[in-house]
């Protein structure tokens, strides 16, 4: 009995023994068969790596081509400075001409007047001092016109009367050369023989009469100021009263000397006062 079971026990362990050689046949078969096909696939991808190698190194060398230069890059151009806004070329300003050749206010004597005889300044007035019979011309300070067409206008009035006043006064002005002769325009007003006051125009060409015309139908208050003026035209002088044209007449031009011209024809000093005195060349 005993015998028999330790042969049914080798013989199960021989079963046994057969069974595990044979599994390890079989996976030493399985084993074999994958590296077969694992070095197969090593082998062609080897085999391909090298054909290509070979390939590369037997086929011509190919000329690199040249590196192309790249285009510059564009600088941009710099933003344009716009050019300044043109201003107006300024017109050349020419030196002004003066509008007047002489002007006085009187404000004070910058002007240089003569005052050393029967003349004063004051009150931004230029006063003249007549005695009976006498005749003053009192010219423009170191001012000589030499000008043929030119006006002279002032401002004038009788502002102190020292006489009954019958017989009158003349005032206006002279043109010629001082200390030697003058014409004389001026304007007279007295009264007549038959108490009217008389109104007159007067034109003297170097001591000659050359007009003289009275009327009563212009009655002027002499103590209130009055714009006198005349204007010489190449030897045409026309003289105005208040801007009114009174008579014009040809005369001989002697002297480029101005002045004021007053006469007094009273028995007592008369004082004329003269203001805003201005010459101009005109056209």
């Amino acid at each position: 009995m005993t015998q028999d079971k330790e042969a049914k026990n080798a013989k199960r362990n021989e079963r046994f023994f057969q069974i595990f050689l044979a599994c390890i046949g079989a996976a030493a078969t399985i084993y074999a068969a994958y590296m077969t096909s694992v070095n197969i696939t090593y082998n062609q991808i080897f085999d391909a790596i090298t054909q290509t190698a070979v390939e590369s190194l037997n086929a011509p060398t190919a000329t690199n081509l040249p590196t192309q230069t790249p285009y510059p890059t564009n600088t941009p151009y710099p933003t344009s400075t716009p050019y300044p806004t043109l201003t107006d070329v300024p017109t050349n300003t020419p030196i002004p001409t003066p509008d007047a050749l002489f002007r006085d206010d009187f404000s004070d004597n910058n002007k240089g007047w003569d005052l050393s005889g029967s003349a004063s300044i004051a009150n931004g007035v230029i006063s003249i001092t007549v005695k009976p019979k006498e005749e003053i011309w009192l010219t423009l300070p170191e001012f000589k016109v030499d000008s043929e067409s030119y006006l002279i206008q002032a401002k004038m009035a009788m502002t102190t009367i020292n006489c009954g006043c019958y017989s009158g006064f003349g005032l206006g002005f002279g043109l010629g050369e001082k200390d030697v002769s003058y014409h004389k325009f001026f304007f007279t007003n007295w009264v007549n023989g038959f108490n009217f006051r008389q109104y007159g125009v007067n034109f003297f060409d170097n001591g000659e009469k050359l007009y003289s015309e009275a009327t009563t139908d212009k009655i002027w208050l002499w103590s209130e100021y009055h714009a006198i003026r005349i204007e010489v035209k190449s030897g045409q002088v026309t003289l105005y009263h208040d801007g009114i044209n009174t008579i014009t007449k040809q005369i001989t031009p002697h002297g480029n000397d101005l002045g004021f011209y007053v006469v007094n024809y009273e028995n007592g000093d008369l004082t004329f006062s003269f203001d805003d005195v201005v010459v101009k060349e005109i056209p």
